[in-house]
């Protein structure tokens, strides 16, 4: 396994949530008798990376290029299991296909010629309360050239409480917000055929 890295530092206030734009706003407002934590203003998020090509460790190839942000520059207790948080979202896919498999999955297993992952992450926000981390992942079990699946994920994490925030925290999903949702990614046209402005996608 090697690791590369990238420096980044780091500056911001709200997330943007697409398509819907809906915007969160990390401590809202405070009345005189609350007062906010100060945050963090200087800090470094370097880009780490679990890399594997062909370790000859399983009866089958596999090829992982994994990206995950790793915190540096803060000193509190709460950076390890942040970092831990990026780290274990990243590998998700790869633990579960392939490092970490279940009785189903170690079955599935006998049939792979290869095992491959590549995970690209980015921070598309960042500020002395939050980072936001994006992750997009193309990886293929079994054959790399006929199970060949794309998945997203997304970390919103505040820095002086360790708290991940998820949609649910910030939005009630239910079938307004489901068509709501359909509505904006169709009229954006950025997922082509795969959602239609009918009630059977509703």
């Amino acid at each position: 396994m090697r690791k590369r890295t990238n420096t980044n530092r780091c500056f911001g206030m709200l997330v943007r949530i697409a398509p819907v734009g809906a915007l969160l706003i990390i401590g809202g407002c405070t009345s005189s008798k609350e007062t906010l934590p100060s945050g963090y203003q200087d800090y470094k998020i370097q880009k780490g990376q679990y890399f594997v090509e062909y370790s000859e460790k399983y009866d089958y190839w596999d090829v992982l290029t994994i990206e995950y942000p790793v915190l540096q520059d803060i000193e509190t207790e709460q950076v390890a299991a942040i970092n831990d948080i990026f780290y274990k979202m990243a590998m998700e896919k790869v633990n579960y296909w392939h490092l970490e498999p279940d009785t189903e999955v170690k079955e599935l297993q006998k049939e792979y010629s290869i095992f491959s992952s590549d995970v690209h992450c980015e921070v598309p926000y960042h500020s002395q309360h939050l980072v936001s981390v994006h992750f997009q992942e193309a990886y293929a079990p079994i054959s790399p050239v006929h199970y060949i699946h794309m998945t997203e994920r997304a970390a919103n994490v505040d820095l002086t409480t360790g708290k991940n925030y998820t949609l649910s925290d910030i939005l009630t999903i239910n079938e307004d917000f489901s068509k709501l949702w359909c509505q904006q990614a169709y009229a954006s046209g950025d997922y082509g055929d795969m959602i239609q402005e009918d009630d059977d996608t509703y």
